[in-house]
Order: structure tokens, then sequence, then C-alpha cells
């Protein structure tokens, strides 16, 4: 394929060749945690009276109304 690209667009792409498998194997990882997210997200759907994680104090992270 760089040969390819080589001769239609005279661009030599052997030298970004690391650069190129870097991009491909973060896409494979961001597709391996999203597919955990989803298996997650659904097993926790289907067990809604035990869930996975509670929020123990959920408004903890807003500030107090000004007076």
């Amino acid at each position: 394929m760089t040969y390819k690209v080589y001769l239609w667009y005279n661009i030599d792409i052997e030298n970004s060749k690391g650069v190129f498998e870097s991009i491909f194997d973060d896409e494979k990882k961001h597709r391996r945690i999203l597919f955990t997210i989803i298996e997650f997200l659904t097993e926790q759907n289907e067990d809604k009276k035990n869930p996975k994680f509670k929020l123990k104090r959920p408004d903890s992270w807003y500030s107090p109304p000004r007076q």
C-alpha cells in the first residue's frame, strides 16, 4: 500500500508507518473499551434491584445555593 501511495502521490509514508500503526492500535483499544462499557451497562439494566455501584451522595458535587 505504501508503494501505491508513493506512486500515485509521490509521498513516502514508510517513515510515518509507526504513527499509523499506533493510530490503528488506539482505535482497537477504544473499541474494546466501548464494548466493555456497553456490556457493563446492559448487565446493570438487567439487574436493577442490585446495581453494581451506588452513589452515596449524588448531590455532593453541587455547591450550596448562595443567599
